[in-house]
């Protein structure tokens, strides 16, 4: 067996590279916080923090050796809470040490230490968890999923993924590839690990969507009032930071699928409330302006949307943004600057999912402005998309037959611009409504800067 105290001459159990007695010795015993940590990333200083970081899980990785391993071999069923809790909570300890190497420009410095640490722990799920953190180093501050899917492909299948949270990062980057059994199989597997209510809102909502998703709206609605019913009787309430983004989010997707003022407004509220936390950055506030518009959008209050929507694009320029203030113009009769705004975002530059969004606004538009080329390029460009969803493929094409019908006159112009609006209505859910996985989300994971400040304890 590994001894628990590395000898002087052993690689230091930080995964530096170093020699023990060079590295972590003289300070590893006095890492028992991490609030020293965030405080030295806060202060700039990098290095320190650096040092901070491997000594703290220096320590870990002994107490582990120490402790955990010799009750293992011991009982490995009595010890398995505890060899989870270490797993999980090594895990956030290696997050901030690859945070204190990306912000001491030592990026490149991370695959290496994440190969030595692959030992640490010895459990499959910890072999996934480094895959885990290695992906995420692969997405990179831009989200590049090409690159974060072949690091994850080192995990197999998604039925050999055995920690949660790596199944969770796998959700995020395949979910377009699993059919409705699968991803819901997946859902319910991190559902049933999850051991905080947050982690449990998150996936019940994502469950619902799924339903949507199908065709099932009633299902899906059921699922997500389910799920915040849930949360408001935990020891989350009254809830703050994360969970309060979290909830906001899921009274969003219910407020929108049911068409109901009291589950928005109270989505805004804890929207507004989020923004007055400092953690967030400036593109985090944009989100939370962004989504503070989709609130009043999606209750037809357009001058509120639209004053939203700006505020939000001051902060930070967003094709997302641009195409609801264009809704926004044309709901308020403004049609020039509808087209301003439609057109101001280069559809060549956006990704396939804000492309469907753009066809959708720039449908309702053409319409109501007697655009017969914009009808035909939109009606072009709509074929051309490829929604995963049934749910979002079928109206699509419910919407292509309807600009057709516009272009050889063969149906009632308030028919059709009655129906254009409500297909339009229904898509334009697309980008709120994609599921999103990890952690924060996607976007606000890039965006939000989320600090772990209290002190982990083992």
């Amino acid at each position: 067996m590994t001894q628990p105290i590395p000898s002087s001459n052993d690689q230091c159990p930080c995964g530096s590279g170093y020699k023990f007695r060079t590295c972590c010795r003289a300070r590893y015993d006095e890492a028992t916080a991490i609030r020293p940590i965030t405080e030295a990333l806060d202060d700039g200083r990098t290095e320190a923090a650096l040092q901070l970081s491997r000594a703290y899980v220096t320590r870990y990785v002994i107490w582990h050796r120490q402790h955990t391993v010799p009750l293992v071999k011991a009982d490995a069923a009595a010890a398995e809470p505890i060899l989870a809790l270490d797993i999980a909570a090594l895990s956030d300890i290696v997050d901030i040490l690859c945070t204190c190497y990306e912000a001491g420009g030592q990026r490149e410095d991370v695959p290496g230490v994440l190969d030595r640490l692959a030992t640490a722990i010895d459990d499959p799920r910890w072999t996934q968890r480094i895959i885990y953190h290695r992906t995420i180093w692969s997405l990179g501050s831009a989200w590049n999923e090409e690159a974060g899917r072949r690091a994850m492909s080192a995990v197999g299948s998604i039925d050999e993924i055995a920690d949660p949270q790596t199944l969770q990062l796998f959700l995020s980057l395949h979910h377009d590839e699993l059919g409705f059994a699968e991803s819901s199989k997946a859902i319910d597997r991190v559902i049933a690990a999850a051991n905080d209510p947050v982690t449990r809102l998150h996936y019940r909502s994502l469950k619902g969507l799924e339903f949507v998703f199908i065709g099932d709206l009633d299902a899906g609605c059921e699922e997500i009032d389910g799920a915040i019913a849930e949360f408001r009787t935990s020891e989350s309430m009254p809830c703050s930071g994360y969970a309060r983004y979290r909830l906001a989010l899921s009274l969003l997707f219910l407020g929108q699928l049911r068409d109901d003022p009291k589950s928005l407004e109270e989505a805004r509220g804890l929207f507004e409330q989020e923004l007055t936390d400092t953690k967030y950055s400036k593109s985090g506030r944009a989100m939370l302006r962004l989504q503070i518009a989709d609130t009043y959008r999606s209750q037809c209050l357009w001058e509120d949307a639209k004053d939203s929507y700006l505020q939000s694009l001051d902060l930070e320029d967003s094709p997302i943004a641009r195409m609801e203030l264009a809704r926004c113009a044309l709901a308020l009769g403004d049609h020039p600057t509808a087209l301003a705004h439609l057109h101001s975002v280069g559809y060549d530059a956006i990704t396939p999912r804000e492309q469907l969004d753009h066809c959708i606004v720039a449908a309702q538009i053409a319409h109501v402005v007697k655009d017969a080329a914009l009808v035909e390029q939109t009606a072009d460009r709509l074929k051309a998309t490829t929604p995963h969803e049934p749910y979002f493929r079928e109206a699509r094409d419910q919407l292509v037959i309807s600009l057709l019908s516009i272009q050889d006159d063969a149906t009632d112009e308030e028919a059709n611009v009655g129906f254009i609006r409500k297909v339009g209505d229904l898509l334009g859910r697309y980008l709120m409504l994609q599921p999103n996985f990890c952690g924060l989300g996607i976007n606000v994971n890039a965006l939000l800067r989320h600090e772990k400040k209290g002190d982990s304890e083992r």
